[in-house]
């Protein structure tokens, strides 16, 4: 375990924001000579933080709270079915929504945004996109325009809904329909990946 992940006393720390690292420790602490912890500002609550694996806090927000709901729900409702009277097909059929529902289900724990060392990692439903930190000049969003809306930026999803976008140096902005947030949830997780993921990559992060 990196040094900088525990608290003092050698209790593992979860948090592993400067913020958090700093709240944990007091000024009997400190190396001799240094400052104490800056006060807790209450903005920082306003901004995303690293939960424990490295993933930034609210980049999984939807598929949390809708997508996974409603695959569970499809899920369930397969299995409902007795499967006695089932052609071939249907079995078949059945076979294929349950791997498809237990694969939404699994990836959506999963989905989000994840900062290492030295990587940013942006987790989707089907693939995994690594992009170096030192490569990174800023993150934006733009109106979902993804499998919900079919190209309609007049959609009601469109217009409550953000994707993530990450500007990446000497590249256009790259942005990820699997990472859609909410208006509200959006400007959160901007500022956080802002605050953490483009400092010096020896600050403390997740490991690699």
């Amino acid at each position: 375990m990196h040094p900088l992940d525990v608290r003092p006393g050698g209790i593992p720390c979860a948090d592993y924001s400067i913020v958090g690292l700093e709240r944990h420790l007091s000024p009997k602490h400190l190396p001799e000579g240094s400052r104490p912890p800056r006060p807790r500002d209450p903005a920082d609550d306003a901004q995303a933080r690293i939960t424990v694996g490295g993933r930034i806090s609210g980049s999984g927000y939807l598929a949390v709270r809708l997508v996974l709901p409603l695959w569970l729900i499809a899920l369930a409702l397969v299995l409902a079915v007795p499967p006695t009277s089932f052609t071939p097909f249907d079995a078949v059929a059945r076979v294929l929504w349950i791997v498809a529902s237990v694969w939404f289900v699994v990836r959506s724990l999963i989905v989000g945004v994840y900062v290492r060392n030295e990587r940013l990692v942006i987790v989707g439903w089907f693939w995994i996109h690594r992009i170096a930190r030192s490569e990174i000049d800023d993150f934006v969003t733009k109106p979902y325009d993804g499998l919900m809306t079919r190209g309609d930026d007049r959609n009601v999803f469109s217009s409550r809904v953000r994707s993530l976008g990450v500007d990446v140096a000497f590249e256009r902005v790259r942005y990820f329909d699997s990472i859609a947030l909410p208006n509200r949830v959006s400007s959160r997780v901007v500022a956080g990946l802002q605050r953490i993921a483009l400092v010096a990559s020896e600050e403390p992060t997740a490991t690699k």
